[in-house]
């Protein structure tokens, strides 16, 4: 029970952290206006859409991580990473050319233009320029689950929890507050926190990773 608590407290935590920096970053951006949050609710909604294959793709990462350290070969968790990451990548730079070059196509799917009025081709135009951010962050995104995931398969839950903690203080929660509430932050710079804020922690990640410690820890013996 300790053990399970140890482990799983932090990386429940974590999770919670993660999804609760999207669900706020929602709920400040809707006080600059309803176009900017109809734009950034269009836009999150095709992020998760194309960020659900690499999830499902890291939690096999993560068991192939732990199962490499339980036989004591914690390099073979490191080829399992690298490699992840590079089948991983050639997924998201097809994503990318997509969401680059049929922007427009993509968002218009989320759009009725006989509702739409006047506004359908303000929203077409900013929800596609959004895209451009999710094109730039998801491609962090790729050392961030990756390198995460090994790490949760070490059980070095307390370090990610700690990463994503500060990154949420430091880079969304203060400079969005700050910033749209008295700065006059708009949509666009307010997306390039979100921008900052997976590149962090593909750093504190990456730089985790390549510290070794992780290799170290074994769950069984906790």
């Amino acid at each position: 029970m300790v053990r399970i608590l140890k482990y799983g407290v932090p990386g429940a935590l974590q999770f919670s952290l993660d999804v609760f920096a999207f669900t706020f970053f929602i709920l400040i951006v809707g006080r600059l206006g309803t176009m900017s949050l109809a734009a950034s609710n269009i836009v999150v909604s095709i992020s998760s859409l194309a960020f659900m294959p690499a999830l499902g793709f890291s939690f096999g990462i993560s068991s192939m991580a732990a199962q490499a350290l339980g036989r004591g070969k914690p390099e073979e968790a490191r080829t399992a990473a690298w490699s992840g990451i590079h089948i991983l990548m050639c997924y998201t730079l097809l994503l990318d050319a997509s969401l680059i070059f049929f922007s427009e196509p993509i968002v218009a799917l989320f759009l009725d233009v006989e509702a739409g009025g006047e506004d359908y081709h303000e929203l077409l135009a900013m929800a596609s320029i959004l895209l451009k951010f999710v094109a730039t962050y998801i491609l962090f995104d790729v050392f961030y689950m990756i390198f995460a995931a090994v790490l949760k398969g070490a059980g070095d839950t307390r370090f990610l929890l700690m990463a994503i903690f500060g990154a949420t203080v430091c880079i969304m929660l203060a400079p969005l507050l700050i910033g749209i509430n008295y700065l006059g932050m708009d949509v666009y710079a307010s997306w390039g926190c979100i921008v900052l804020f997976i590149g962090s922690l593909a750093l504190l990640t990456s730089l985790r990773f390549r510290g070794g410690k992780w290799e170290k820890m074994l769950v069984i013996h906790g």
